[in-house]
């Protein structure tokens, strides 16, 4: 799995990228077969904004979180990307249940 971290309009220390990473390496546990996985962290008033966007197959999500720091707007972030694969994964799983029969001669 390949990460990238960018910030837009903040800098973003080595500690708090490590940090971020590990979260991120969280959600190859929901979404495995992750190719790459692009964090942008940008910075408003009082307020930090993170995009998140995963490629996984054939799958690519994405969801934006935000909070009072980059922690909390990753996780928010994160959780929103976790609803998205179960979800998606569902929707595979209910679309190879209501495949036709083909085998089954017509008379």
């Amino acid at each position: 799995m390949h990460v990238i971290i960018s910030g837009r309009r903040t800098t973003l220390s080595p500690p708090l990228k490590r940090a971020v990473e590990r979260k991120v390496e969280k959600l190859e546990r929901v979404l495995p077969g992750i190719v790459d996985v692009r964090v942008v962290c940008r910075q408003e008033r009082f307020e930090r904004h993170v995009r998140l966007t995963v490629r996984a197959g054939r799958a690519t999500l994405s969801a934006i979180g935000r909070g009072p720091d980059v922690l909390t707007a990753v996780e928010t972030g994160l959780d929103t990307l976790a609803r998205q694969a179960r979800e998606a994964k569902a929707r595979r799983a209910r679309r190879r249940h209501e495949r036709p029969d083909l085998a089954v001669p017509v008379i």
